[in-house]
């Protein structure tokens, strides 16, 4: 392997992920080179969606030895060895000032055994990137449980400081995962990531009678298209709103089936494959009604939008994160067993809201996060330059995503 350039900054996401996973990270790495930060971002091949410059980012290619023969199924051991050797190359052959592990799965002590190694880790500091939610509570009580992992003990021994892409005021992570003192000491909140705008962009003119619907990348929510479209078409027709589908990367315009002919001339489907003009819509639309993940949610909020969140049950994490923003006043939940009529109730009474009128979002997440690699590349491991992080509404002036719409 040619050695690679000296890099400041590693942001590293280990085989297939999210899109929106994909999205949160790219616009750190786009937030950290404006700030003059050299930065080698990999992810999973499979991962970059095609509508972004492939070339800006290095692919990581799984070998075939970490596939089972014939079946196509991972072997856990093999491919945390390779994660592991990953690792190890980059620290190797770059050194940079700051290793970002962008993904909460697979955290184990074999996947973080290179971080064990002072000759690597020497000069660099050894980051977990997660957002508000890592999963939910059920599932990490079990990572904590499974000896083979030795999740805690990676945590405590393998990393210098865990970041949170969240809320310390909406989620407290500490808490919330009841993490032990030596993992909850490392733990920062640094605010929610969302997409860059000017405060005279945030206010645009909001359309009429307009909804947004949005069931996001289309990973493991198919059954959004035939348990709750249907009765939300019909509610908004009835109100007389004009409806903009938008297909994630994973939906098909033939999935909708019948369900188009609920829709009239004046009615859009799009693919989501400019986000540019997706994010425009949003921040004018009436109403925006979308699956719940972290970047949809987080932008809606960001530009005023009244939201409602569909809720199935089928992401614990989108369940428990609904729940906790809809008693802050911050969005709306329709469920797929909720009648029509109850769903125009829902929609009638969100497109006439404030969100958030009595709570503020910390939307500094990109902000902080680039003063903190800041301060690591120019301080190193001198921790007493750092740890202020860990206190929140440190080193952004908040930035308040509510107020009059």
């Amino acid at each position: 392997m040619a050695k690679p350039s000296q890099f400041d900054a590693i942001l590293y996401t280990p085989g297939s992920s999210g899109t929106g996973h994909f999205f949160r990270i790219h616009r750190l790495t786009c937030a950290l080179k404006k700030h003059g930060i050299s930065v080698l971002t990999i992810f999973g091949a499979d991962t970059i969606p095609g509508i972004i410059n492939r070339a800006s980012y290095a692919k990581l290619i799984l070998p075939r030895v970490v596939f089972q023969r014939g079946r196509g199924l991972v072997r856990n051991e093999e491919l945390l060895a390779f994660y592991s050797s990953i690792i190890e190359t980059c620290l190797t052959h770059t050194r940079p000032s700051l290793f970002v592990y962008t993904h909460h799965l697979g955290i184990s002590g074999e996947l973080l055994s290179p971080f064990s190694n002072p000759s690597l880790w020497q000069k660099t500091v050894r980051i977990l990137a997660w957002r508000d939610l890592l999963s939910s509570c059920e599932e990490v009580e079990r990572w904590k449980k499974d000896r083979s992992m030795r999740f805690i003990e990676a945590l405590e021994k393998f990393v210098d400081l865990i970041v949170i892409f969240g809320q310390e005021s909406l989620i407290d992570a500490r808490t919330y995962f009841s993490f032990p003192t030596g993992v909850a000491d490392k733990i920062c909140h640094l605010g929610y990531v969302t997409p860059e705008a000017s405060e005279s962009q945030k206010n645009s003119q909001r359309l009429d009678k307009d909804l947004l619907i949005s069931f996001g990348s289309g990973q493991h929510r198919e059954t959004l298209l035939t348990t709750v479209l249907p009765k939300v078409l019909k509610a908004a027709k009835e109100m007389g709103y004009t409806i903009t589908i938008y297909l994630g990367l994973y939906w098909h315009r033939e999935q909708l089936g019948p369900l188009e002919r609920q829709l009239n001339s004046s009615d859009v489907i799009r693919s989501y494959t400019d986000s540019v003009q997706y994010l425009e819509h949003l921040k004018r639309c009436s109403v925006a009604v979308i699956a719940g993940g972290y970047n949809s949610l987080m932008e809606a909020l960001y530009y005023r939008t009244p939201v409602i969140v569909v809720e199935d049950g089928t992401v614990p994490e989108v369940t428990a994160r609904s729940e906790i923003f809809e008693k802050q006043g911050l969005l709306s939940v329709i469920s797929s067993s909720m009648r029509v009529p109850d769903m125009k109730l829902v929609i009638r009474e969100a497109a006439t809201s404030r969100p958030g009128k009595s709570f503020q979002i910390d939307f500094c997440g990109c902000n902080r996060f680039v003063q903190l690699a800041k301060d690591i590349i120019e301080y190193g491991r001198a921790a007493d330059r750092w740890a202020s992080f860990k206190q929140p509404n440190n080193c952004c002036t908040q930035m308040s995503g509510t107020g009059p719409l």
